[in-house]
């Protein structure tokens, strides 16, 4: 999931709500300036490992899902790197 605080007090957050039957457990987080594009990202690379098409629920092993999500916040950053490198041609 995402988050615009912190990781460990979201994931808290998630585990005290009724019908959870273990505590979440977090394993990895990434900082990222557009955490809304990331998630949209790694939920296209997910789609056809959800459990449920309403839930965000995944069925992966947890270093492949580490995978995906470092892959597309490194792709994010270059992008973003690329837009705001003041040393590439401005097209002027």
């Amino acid at each position: 999931g995402k988050t615009t605080r912190d990781p460990n007090g979201r994931v808290s957050e998630l585990s005290r709500a009724t019908g959870v039957p273990t505590p979440f457990v977090l394993v990895w987080s990434e900082e990222i300036s557009d955490c809304s594009e990331a998630e949209r990202l790694i939920h296209a690379r997910l789609a056809d490992l959800r459990e449920s098409t309403s839930r965000e629920f995944f069925r992966i092993d947890t270093r492949e899902a580490i995978v995906i999500v470092k892959e597309v916040c490194e792709s994010l950053r270059g992008e973003a790197n690329q837009q705001r490198d003041p040393t590439l041609p401005t097209g002027r």
